[in-house]
């Protein structure tokens, strides 16, 4: 009998995507870009959304308050870490490791934006919908599990990217004790724990193991 993947497993009570159905979501998007030549701008709209919550680790709520300014390339003014600024819990700013071909695809979704009509002004949202207004949370549920559903690779949300980002990022790094403990800082906890008094890690130093890794 042939084996079939779960469409996500659990790890501690978190459910996570396995990598079989990230490479199926992927797999979907790059034949629709062939197929059209491009894909569609809501299309790569939400492509981008995912892969940031794939590879940064940002909830639904970080993802949907980016706005321009907090979008912009840091490279060359931080040790050359690529370091995107978000607002968390509590309303707290965070800065997140960008891996550079997640960065290229927001530059040239970015550079794309006015012929859509889409307002690149500092305090203009990143993520719009088709009214020019910022994207819903219950927007963003939707174009996830949407995605994920045409795509034949199953149910995903948000949250699930983002405990697929914890996985990818302490499985795959060199040194696991050190992750664990960068962690909470990429994921932006409010409890940190005490030893990453004693571990702490730059932040370019955390770019650039993430810059390392595998894509997921």
């Amino acid at each position: 009998m042939k084996r079939v993947e779960p469409k996500s497993r659990v790890d501690g009570g978190y459910k996570y995507l396995t990598p079989g159905k990230v490479s199926q979501f992927r797999r979907f998007m790059a034949r629709q870009d062939k197929t059209a030549g491009t894909l569609g701008w809501n299309a790569q709209r939400d492509d981008l959304i995912i892969e940031i919550g794939l590879r940064c680790g940002l909830r639904r709520e970080e993802i949907q308050m980016i706005d321009m300014v907090d979008a912009l390339d840091t490279r060359g003014h931080r040790d050359d870490a690529d370091l995107l600024k978000v607002i968390g819990k509590g309303n707290k700013e965070r800065s997140v490791p960008v891996p550079s071909d997640i960065r290229a695809k927001l530059d040239a979704f970015i550079k794309l934006k006015p012929r859509h009509g889409e307002s690149i002004e500092d305090d203009a949202p990143v993520f719009v919908s088709n009214k020019r207004n910022r994207l819903s949370l219950r927007a963003i549920n939707a174009l996830v599990a949407k995605r994920f559903e045409e795509a034949g690779a199953g149910y995903a949300s948000p949250h699930m990217l983002r405990h697929t980002f914890a996985r990818w990022y302490l499985t795959n790094s060199e040194n696991v004790n050190r992750a664990r403990v960068n962690l909470p800082l990429l994921l932006g906890h409010d409890k940190l724990d005490t030893t990453r008094i004693y571990l702490q890690s730059t932040l370019p130093d955390i770019y650039r193991e993430i810059e390392k890794l595998p894509r997921g």
